[in-house]
């Protein structure tokens, strides 16, 4: 089982629901919940993994799965109705997801090495599927628009992608190998 991790809960408002279970070592877990109804599970393992999640807006829903080393994520929902799951299994990498609009998806994957995730949602009704395999590199996506769909597949190495979306039902596919 674990050692010397760190979790800290903080809870304003109502109906708020936080799971924290910390299995690896020198992990540390931060979750702040504002408003009302937000929910976070979060299950870490690995070596000095870092987990903050930020939940200001309502009905908001982070489901974070951490493994590996040295990895930090951070998801800040401060708007309604959205959900980022999240599988972060590598090593010295990092995930952002920033979701201001309202019943936004954002589901990432990270399992590469010194690899980088910064999605930003904006609008309403968007949904980012991202799948990072790759070492060094990196992907951002913005989505400020309505109905919008990105998705992205990168493996390899030292690969780069940039997705923005500003208007109404776009469709955006970037695979790197």
């Amino acid at each position: 089982s674990g050692q010397d991790n760190h979790s800290q809960v903080t809870q304003d408002g109502a109906w708020h629901d936080a799971t924290v279970t910390q299995t690896g070592t020198e992990g540390q877990v931060t979750i702040t919940q504002n408003n009302w109804n937000n929910d976070t599970t979060v299950a870490q393992a690995g070596f000095l993994n870092i987990a903050d999640v930020i939940q200001t807006g309502w009905n908001n829903d982070v489901e974070l799965n951490q493994e590996g080393a040295l990895n930090d994520t951070t998801v800040d929902q401060a708007g309604e109705s959205n959900d980022a799951f999240i599988d972060q299994l590598g090593q010295e990498s990092s995930i952002l997801v920033s979701q201001t609009g309202y019943k936004n998806v954002a589901d990432v994957d990270q399992s590469g090495l010194g690899s980088t995730v910064d999605l930003m949602q904006l609008g309403s009704e968007n949904l980012a599927t991202i799948d990072q395999t790759s070492e060094s590199s990196r992907i951002n996506v913005l989505q400020d628009g309505a109905f919008n769909i990105a998705t992205v597949d990168q493996a390899g190495f030292s690969n780069s992608a940039n997705i923005s979306q500003m208007g109404t039902s776009n469709t955006a596919t970037v695979t790197q190998r």
